[in-house]
């Protein structure tokens, strides 16, 4: 499998194993999954607060804990706060962040987040007020790389240079060659083809 070096030299597969839909699986189905993944070198997974209210990630948990042949160590876990159920609303403020994370935390049953993604956009909140969240305690000490999945990237930059991960345009033109070298190996081929 290919991997691609992310921001901190974090190494992670090109394929990602998505996650939104374990709430309707049950424990031992999820563990198959898991496994699964695993053994076709996929060690990224992919949550987020809101999957299943909760549930995605505690499945997960669940499976962590109890199947000792999974290394915590050897797994790339990501996910996403940013969107609120009740009422349904996009919420980045530092407030919901911190809890996003201690509840993710729990649920999960991990000791740090690899990788925390901003799920949408929250026009309600400054910038400023996202990255002091995201340097500040509890998300200094249990995330290693932030995200976002639906931002235009001169939004992103605003963290960047409020010095949130102080590299910014490393991290950006390593995307853009990312998806220029992908793009290109992939342009004569059909992608629906094995």
């Amino acid at each position: 499998m290919r991997n691609i070096i992310m921001e901190g030299g974090l190494v992670a597969p090109l394929v990602v194993t998505g996650c939104m839909r374990l709430a309707e699986l049950n424990k031992s189905q999820v563990s198959a999954l898991v496994h699964a993944s695993i053994e076709s070198q996929g060690n990224f997974f992919d949550l987020a607060d809101i999957y299943g209210d909760g549930r995605c990630e505690e499945l997960f948990g669940e499976v962590l804990q109890s199947e000792t042949d999974i290394d915590r160590e050897d797994l790339i876990i990501q996910t996403k706060c940013g969107i609120r159920k009740n009422p349904y609303c996009y919420d980045l403020s530092p407030e919901y962040i911190h809890k996003s994370i201690e509840g993710s935390l729990r649920r999960l049953k991990c000791d740090y987040i690899d990788v925390f993604t901003l799920h949408r956009p929250d026009i309600l909140t400054s910038w400023v007020e996202i990255a002091d969240a995201l340097n500040s305690g509890i998300a200094v000490e249990d995330i290693t790389f932030v995200d976002g999945t639906v931002y235009k990237a001169k939004s992103l930059e605003s963290v960047y240079d409020y010095e949130l991960l102080p590299d910014y345009d490393a991290l950006l033109a390593d995307k853009k060659a990312y998806a220029k070298s992908f793009l290109t190996q992939y342009e004569n081929t059909d992608p629906f083809v094995g």
